[in-house]
């Protein structure tokens, strides 16, 4: 039993963020699908679009805390071709799920708080990770910022839609700091060592 208990102590971000976001993604993905349901009966009665509350809500609010399932999730779903919400909502809870519980994997372990010497090949791969998310933080914001000329009234509605539409930028900024943080502490290291062995 202590054991488990340790198990548990061990890994509890992993299963809280897992089990805590896995409900919340549920309840939002489930009101967004009786929402398109409504959607879908009205037809083009909304010529303008659905109401923004509450018809698409849960759809921002999901996008807005799961940005990265989102991208990862829908391009899954179109390489397999679902294209209906009902067909994508068990694909965008799964990416949920694994987004969170990586992220509860990574704190429990430190990932966050230690520094990390990668493999050469890896300071590769994360360079490129790096310039990829740079390169979808300025499309996001140009997008955003495009939309925001083109409709030009601000209201509770148009900034909600901006939020979600620049709902990658925070994530992206993480990851680029992450590996920036990565790259300079590999080319710093052995600059250190050296001077302990000339030291020595």
């Amino acid at each position: 039993m202590s054991a488990v208990k340790s198990r548990m102590q061990r890994f509890r971000w992993t299963w809280i963020l897992a089990v805590f976001h896995g409900i919340v993604a549920a309840i939002l993905l489930v009101w967004q699908q009786q929402n398109e349901q409504v959607i879908t009966a009205m037809g083009m009665a909304w010529d303008t679009g659905a109401p923004l509350w509450p018809y698409e809500t849960p759809w921002i609010i999901f996008a807005i805390i799961n940005a990265p399932a989102v991208l990862a999730g829908r391009a899954g779903s179109s390489l397999v071709g679902l294209h209906a919400f009902r067909e994508q909502l068990p694909v965008l809870l799964a990416a949920t799920i694994l987004l969170w519980f990586s992220i509860g994997a990574s704190i429990d372990r430190g990932a966050f708080r230690r520094q990390i010497r990668p493999k050469p090949w890896l300071i590769g791969v994360l360079a490129g990770v790096a310039l990829a998310c740079l390169c979808v933080s300025v499309s996001a914001i140009s997008a955003a910022v495009h939309w925001c000329w083109a409709f030009g009234a601000w209201s509770l509605s148009s900034a909600l839609t901006f939020v979600r539409l620049v709902s990658i930028v925070p994530w992206c900024t993480f990851v680029v700091a992450m590996s920036v943080r990565t790259l300079f502490s590999s080319s710093s290291r052995p600059a250190l060592g050296s001077r302990h062995s000339s030291n020595a």
